[in-house]
């Protein structure tokens, strides 16, 4: 009986323990929490932290393929071959404007993504409004980080870098997939983004040591396009295959690939969240899986886990 009241004791003063809110602002992000952020088609989007910057602002990367766009449009007025396909360079490409605009009728500076210049037609998005803007309320808005990165040129841009001295070079790994071999001296050009796709780098860095984030999961609004299956649920990557007119992806099979950028491929955003602009006092933070920040205070997902989706709402 004594032994039982001991055990009874210590359980009750776990609980105590336990569901004692913590000040949110004691809380820092680690790698392998997820957080709720934004809303698509009225479903909650779910973002993983794959990395944490020297300030404490976490790096999200989408938990699932969000949509099914091309990378870039053809421009046939050009005469430029690669533009039969579209380009693979980053800072002109059509889903960068795309990604990047809080417009609802987006001001196209290139690469115009008409029925006419995707494929298949279907996927045109020359008349949607902005990522930003669809995804994000205005204080969401405010708390994604402008940044600045350098992104790999192929050598047909090399007249755009920034640094860098060759083409990018590739080798394959065990498993069959690109590795970028000279990535200290590959062609980069400096590109400032709120929104981003991964570069293949990126990917080799914060997201290959996660094995169950590498592979996409399709979310729900999409999961009837016919177009993806064809691709393996592919998701586009930022890189310039072998070939220099293509760009790589990966996918289901934790495979590279490579497409032409005017093929609609699965799109999984990354951002920087601006950690002293942003509370979570509507959404959640479930840290390291184990436990989560909701409406502000900390609390032990043990306790908690039955309640997980009713009480970590977006408002």
């Amino acid at each position: 009986m004594k032994q039982m009241r001991t055990k009874l004791f210590g359980f009750i003063l776990m609980i105590i323990v336990f569901c004692i809110p913590i000040s949110v602002e004691a809380t820092n992000y680690r790698i392998g929490d997820k957080i709720e952020f934004g809303q698509k088609n009225g479903q909650v989007l779910i973002w993983d932290v794959i990395h944490v910057d020297s300030d404490g602002n976490p790096l999200l990367f989408s938990n699932e393929i969000l949509d099914w766009k091309a990378f870039d449009s053809t421009d046939q007025e050009t005469g430029d071959e690669r533009r039969e396909t579209g380009s693979n360079r980053w800072a002109d490409s059509s889903i960068r404007q795309w990604l990047n605009s809080s417009e609802q009728v987006i001001s196209w500076k290139t690469g115009i993504p008409r029925a006419d210049s995707v494929i298949p037609s279907h996927l045109a998005y020359d008349h949607e409004a902005g990522f930003l803007a669809t995804t994000f309320s205005e204080g969401e808005r405010s708390a994604i980080l402008e940044v600045t990165r350098d992104v790999i040129l192929d050598e047909e841009d090399k007249q755009f870098h920034h640094s860098g001295e060759e083409a990018p070079y590739y080798v394959n790994d065990e498993h069959g997939r690109d590795v970028l071999l000279n990535s200290d001296l590959a062609y980069r050009e400096r590109v400032t983004d709120r929104m981003f796709i991964l570069s293949i780098d990126e990917i080799e860095r914060y997201v290959f040591q996660h094995q169950d984030l590498l592979v996409g999961k399709v979310a729900k609004q999409i999961k009837n396009e016919s177009y993806r299956e064809m691709h393996s649920d592919s998701y586009w990557i930022l890189g310039p295959d072998r070939e220099g007119t293509t760009n790589l992806s990966i996918n289901r099979d934790e495979s590279y690939y490579s497409y032409s950028p005017n093929e609609g491929l699965g799109v999984r955003p990354a951002f920087y969240l601006n950690k002293s602009k942003w509370t979570p006092q509507s959404g959640c933070v479930m840290q390291n899986r184990s436990a989560e920040v909701c409406n502000g205070n900390v609390h032990n997902s043990a306790l908690l886990f039955l309640k997980r989706k009713r009480t970590c709402q977006q408002s």
